[in-house]
């Protein structure tokens, strides 16, 4: 899958303008929050005048911000293609640093190994992901499981956060492979 098609997916996903009261992380506009876009523009303002310009950034933005600060920046690019698509998502949804982390949980579960689940994907991570390379699918799936219970987690400790569980849990549905959904 390109990233065109990746980003397609994932502006499916967020749709337009959001300032639900409940959300850590604010105004959105393309799943875009008000901050990450006054990063890109190089502003520093308060939230209402963060919340204004969000409002009204143009979708075209979102994708170039999709793509360098979720996608090459990061270095999902840099992943085997059949994981891409869902570590981009988990990127743009939860972060990049919380995104590899996940992936290091699904590569723990899966190996059984002990890496340190710090976000930071280095030697040690990558040869773990030379191991599984037989099995994408099955690191595919392992994601999800690990991104469900990542979500999960997030309304144990704070239980204004239900609101948005079941699409989360949706979302990360998504990407099963090979199995009842």
């Amino acid at each position: 899958m390109n990233i065109n098609k990746m980003i397609a997916s994932i502006l499916e996903n967020e749709g337009g303008f959001v300032d639900h009261a409940n959300d850590k992380g604010g105004a959105t506009n393309h799943g875009i929050t008000a901050n990450v876009y006054a990063d890109f523009l190089g502003v520093n303002s308060d939230y209402f005048y963060l919340t204004d310009l969000i409002k009204v950034m143009p979708e075209s933005t979102a994708e170039m911000i999709y793509k360098e600060a979720y996608y090459y920046h990061p270095k999902i690019d840099l992943l085997p293609e059949a994981i891409q698509n869902q570590v981009l998502d988990m990127a743009v949804n939860h972060g990049a640093n919380r995104a590899y982390k996940i992936l290091q949980t699904a590569l723990n579960k899966l190996l059984g190994s002990e890496l340190v689940v710090d976000g930071y994907f280095g030697k040690m991570s990558w040869n773990s992901l030379d191991r599984v390379l037989s099995d994408l699918s099955g690191l595919n799936n392992s994601l999800v499981f690990a991104r469900i219970d990542f979500y999960n987690a997030i309304v144990k400790r704070d239980d204004t956060q239900k609101v948005f569980l079941k699409g989360w849990l949706n979302r990360a549905n998504k990407f099963l492979k090979g199995t009842q959904k």
